[in-house]
């Protein structure tokens, strides 16, 4: 498994206001850690497509996290197996709601949409990780996550207010 910071040296993106996704990749998946304004030029830049994405987590419903949303929608709309979107409830009920005045048609025709607290990632038989979404503190106290991988003690966060306090027993601060 590996986990890329993309959209943060294309020259499309140079701007601190475009900010980057996650893609974290196996031998036979590609999930994505956030949806972005742009996130279909990041993919290309790394020589994939939407529809090569397996899984969508997101973060948070406002658009550094889900301003892409629409546009890989579009471009996966046509694929046979959607990608799933999977984010804790009360992210994926806001975003429906956010969603609403901007398509008459449901996230469900294009996303298979999870309600969850934790994706188990099994890369092999010898190997796991377990990915929690954590509630985090963000500016404008908006409903924002993110995400812990359990056995590689990495977190990952949307737009947040992080104290050390928070997460001291489940990550290493360097």
């Amino acid at each position: 498994m590996k986990i890329r910071a993309i959209g943060t040296g294309a020259p499309y993106c140079r701007h601190p206001l475009v900010p980057p996704a996650f893609l974290v990749q196996t031998d036979d998946s590609n999930l994505l850690i956030g949806c972005p304004y742009q996130i279909a030029a990041k993919l290309e830049s790394i020589s994939l497509s939407c529809a090569r994405i397996d899984m969508i987590l997101l973060l948070g419903i406002k658009g550094h996290q889900a301003g892409g949303l629409e546009e890989f929608a579009r471009r996966v709309e046509e694929l046979d197996d959607k990608p799933m979107l999977v984010a804790p409830a009360s992210l994926i009920e806001a975003l429906k709601k956010r969603l609403l005045g901007v398509s008459s048609r449901p996230l469900e025709q294009y996303f298979e949409v999870i309600s969850t607290q934790k994706v188990v990632i099994k890369e092999d038989e010898n190997f796991s990780e377990t990915i929690l979404f954590l509630p985090v503190s963000a500016p404008d106290y908006s409903k924002s996550f993110g995400v812990l991988f359990e056995e590689s003690r990495i977190l990952i966060t949307g737009e947040s207010s992080v104290s050390p306090e928070m997460f001291c027993d489940k990550v290493d601060l360097v």
